[in-house]
């Protein structure tokens, strides 16, 4: 029966007939973290939501790894598994410093990406791939 369940989830979800209001309830319980618990601070809230989301996140992150390095860019160097953001720094250096040894002209222009993301707003648009497997 939970077999036919999840499948029938699986089953809205990818034709876009999922009700996820269902699904959005969550718990919250505090958990006491000692046995002479007696204020506030001394338990630990642990927040229980629906697992349908974890469980659907799992499945198509699973589907998406055979994918990703097909879909994102070599350059790309944060979130993606065995590349460091790090990376993306020393790019950097050795462009400045094989610029300043070799006298080439450049312009180099840091962002603040923090500040970016902050004040993002607008329209966003995602693009659905169908994933064979």
């Amino acid at each position: 029966m939970l077999r036919e369940d999840f499948l029938d989830i699986f089953q809205a979800f990818y034709q876009r007939n999922l009700d996820l209001s269902r699904f959005k309830k969550a718990f919250i319980v505090l958990l006491p973290k000692s046995a002479r618990a007696r204020g506030i601070g001394d338990f630990k809230p642990i927040s229980l939501i629906s697992s349908i989301f974890k469980i659907i996140s799992e499945v198509l992150t699973t589907k998406l790894k055979s994918k990703i390095d097909s879909l994102i860019n070599r350059s790309q160097s944060t979130f993606i598994r065995g590349r460091s953001i790090l990376d993306s720094v020393a790019s950097a250096q050795e462009i400045v410093y094989a610029g300043a040894k070799n006298h080439w002209p450049a312009y180099f222009l840091k962002l603040d990406f923090t500040k970016a993301f902050n004040t993002l707003e607008g329209p966003f648009y995602y693009v659905r791939y169908k994933l064979k497997g």
